[in-house]
């Protein structure tokens, strides 16, 4: 059994598939963040439906935690999105029926944009 380390076919292999790797990481940037500022431009609007629906609740924080002591809904089953202000529903992932709530690609917006989202509140969003 040989090594690849020095077979140049399977070193271009690995440099091909970084990047596409990196390519797809950053086209997901670019599509995280066009999302985010569309919903945050809906939400100085005053458009909380439409800022739902455009965030895409990257960064939210457990209900249940220390964290949210400061929030109305402390203590609830659910997340609050800090990018947007909506209360969420952590979704079970067929695929990973075991995934902590904490970890889920799927969530439902319970309530849209009921909290303001402390960017908007200091004026950096």
């Amino acid at each position: 059994m040989g090594s690849d380390w020095f077979d140049p076919e399977a070193l271009e292999a690995e440099r091909q598939e970084a990047d596409f790797d990196q390519a797809a990481l950053e086209a997901s940037g670019r599509w995280h963040a066009t999302r985010l500022r569309a919903a945050r431009s809906a939400l100085r609007r005053g458009d909380k439906e439409r800022a739902a629906k455009l965030c895409p609740h990257g960064w939210r924080q457990e209900l249940k935690g220390s964290g949210a002591r400061e929030d109305a809904r402390h203590g609830q089953e659910g997340f609050r999105c800090l990018d947007c202000g909506s209360y969420l529903r952590a979704l079970v992932d067929p695929e990973e029926p075991n995934r902590p709530a904490w970890a889920a690609r799927f969530v439902e917006v319970v309530v849209p944009c009921e909290a303001i989202p402390i960017g908007l509140v200091r004026g950096e969003a």
